[in-house]
């Protein structure tokens, strides 16, 4: 295991031989950017945080997501159990309202 993704990469001059045969001109991005910048109330903008809901099959991720969105995704899957992935938006404070 290595603390760099640089270390087991593809090297950007060999990846992009292909590329270049095709055409395409290819774009190094990069892979590890530098997070050790803490943000600053200047740099701040509004971050939308990200939630990830993980669980066994079966105990009601999706149904609980249906109530914080107000969707019906549950209904829609076969066997009600979800089939894809999903990222939505939802505005939490009017879902949560009720329960303060």
């Amino acid at each position: 295991e290595t603390s760099s993704k640089r270390k087991v990469l593809v090297p950007f001059d060999l990846a992009a031989i292909p590329a270049h045969g095709l055409g395409l001109k290819p774009v190094m991005v990069d892979v590890e950017p530098d997070w050790s910048g803490r943000l600053s109330q200047e740099n701040n903008t509004d971050l939308t945080p990200v939630i990830a809901v993980l669980g066994h099959i079966n105990h009601g991720k999706t149904t609980l997501l249906d109530a914080l969105c107000g969707t019906g995704v549950v209904k829609t899957e076969p066997g009600n159990i979800t089939q894809s992935v999903h990222a939505v938006t939802a505005d939490v404070s009017a879902s949560l309202g009720s329960l303060q």
